[in-house]
């Protein structure tokens, strides 16, 4: 990773219609700079991955300044309808992103939507 990007990683645990969410930034280093969790209702695990999405986006352009980041996750339909491909998901996930893309992605400088496999996730 190039200097003076920042990677956000987002992960999720759905029980009981609920959804937990782990948020960690890190640095170009790959030392971590940022953790939240967050709770929320969730319709499905596609559903749960966009919820997640959304929440790291909404947490880094209401917080935070960087001017490159990648966003990770492993739910490749999710990335995919954050690459503009809303054919892929559905409608519960879709609000989400929707939302995100209207709202949170303007206010960052340049961003980059990265899917990675579950294994691979550090």
């Amino acid at each position: 990773m190039d200097e003076g990007n920042i990677k956000i990683n987002v992960d999720t645990s759905v029980s009981n219609s609920t959804v937990a969410v782990g948020i960690v930034a890190r640095n170009y280093k790959g030392e971590i700079i940022v953790i939240n969790v967050f709770r929320g209702p969730c319709d499905s695990i596609e559903s749960a991955e966009a919820f997640a999405m959304f929440k790291s986006l909404e947490l880094i352009a209401t917080n935070k300044c960087w001017p490159n980041v990648i966003f990770e996750g492993d739910s490749m339909n999710v990335i995919d309808a954050f690459g503009g491909d809303f054919d892929v998901i559905t409608w519960e996930a879709c609000v989400y992103i929707d939302d995100a893309a209207k709202i949170l992605l303007p206010k960052l400088h340049s961003s980059f939507f990265s899917w990675t496999s579950r294994r691979s996730i550090e």
